[in-house]
């Protein structure tokens, strides 16, 4: 491979990391916070890829608003049902064991996926990239287009965002206060139902900012769902659960495997994900910025 085509794939390769690392980011959060285990985050992924799809596509909708106010309605859209879900349904979970979280959010990944193709069908959803970002430049000699430098700087503007958020911010303090001890989080008078509601609607919002991003380089189909929650997991266990920047980290890993595997080894690169996963879960079972579990 010369420098232009490595030059090239690395950039897709970036690009690819930067959805899977928002993606992940939102399970791992959401878990790390208020150990739920949303094995329907894939959905809100999914949901986000078709919400947009029709509010920028059919000519109806799209003619209600400007492009970039259909896809911020559709984000909202999409975290409103999020909170609405969590308020409703798994609030009621926070205390049950693992195994009652995850059948629900498993009922909730069947529920969205009939709703979806009751909606829109069989047909594998696309759109185009924005007039704006159709073009592309040239990067030591390999073609990188204008879309996937915006994946890229959106992931790390998002991750910025999202350690100052956490680090920075009264919300960020407390959400980590709830994490470590919601009943003493409690007893200070903080409603630790809400800022959980505010953390899952932020995990929410951060698969549904991938879904969006995705859909131009990608197929709203069905089974994206499930296919996306299970990556977001392998990613997390590599990275490490309840971290953000582990979630980084394992982000640009898998997208570096599974661009340059299907270059040179595509039979083996989504086995290659796995084994990844596998050797970290014997030699590091924490993961690569996780915590020893005592």
């Amino acid at each position: 491979m010369d420098l232009s085509n490595l030059i090239t794939q690395l950039f897709a390769a970036l690009t690819r990391g930067s959805i899977f690392f928002l993606l992940a980011s939102g399970l791992t959060l959401v878990f790390g916070i208020t150990k739920v285990i949303n094995f329907a985050h894939g959905s809100f992924y999914a949901l986000s890829m078709y919400l947009t799809f029709s509010l920028t596509k059919e000519i109806l909708l799209r003619s209600l608003f400007p492009p970039w106010l259909n896809v911020i309605l559709a984000l909202i859209s999409v975290v409103a049902l999020g909170a609405l879900l969590e308020v409703i349904l798994l609030r009621r979970l926070y205390k049950e064991e693992h195994l009652m979280q995850l059948l629900l959010t498993f009922a909730l990944v069947y529920i969205l996926s009939d709703s979806m193709k009751l909606i829109w069908g069989t047909i594998p959803k696309s759109v185009s990239p924005p007039d704006f970002f159709a073009g592309s430049i040239e990067v030591a000699g390999g073609i990188v287009t204008l879309y996937n430098l915006f994946v890229i700087a959106s992931g790390i503007g998002i991750g910025i965002g999202l350690w100052v958020i956490l680090q920075g911010t009264r919300f960020g303090i407390v959400a980590r206060a709830a994490a470590s001890d919601a009943e003493t989080t409690r007893s200070l008078g903080i409603d630790v139902n809400a800022v959980y509601t505010g953390v899952f609607s932020l995990g929410i919002f951060l698969a549904a900012v991938a879904g969006t991003l995705n859909l131009p380089l990608s197929s709203a189909a069905l089974g994206i769902d499930v296919d996306m929650t299970i990556l977001a997991f392998v990613i997390v266990i590599i990275g490490g659960v309840g971290s953000v920047g582990g979630a980084a980290i394992a982000a640009l890993i898998v997208g570096l495997v599974e661009t340059f595997g299907i270059m040179y080894i595509p039979r083996l690169t989504i086995a290659l994900i796995y084994i990844i996963m596998v050797v970290m879960l014997i030699v590091r079972p924490f993961g690569i910025l996780g915590r020893v579990i005592r």
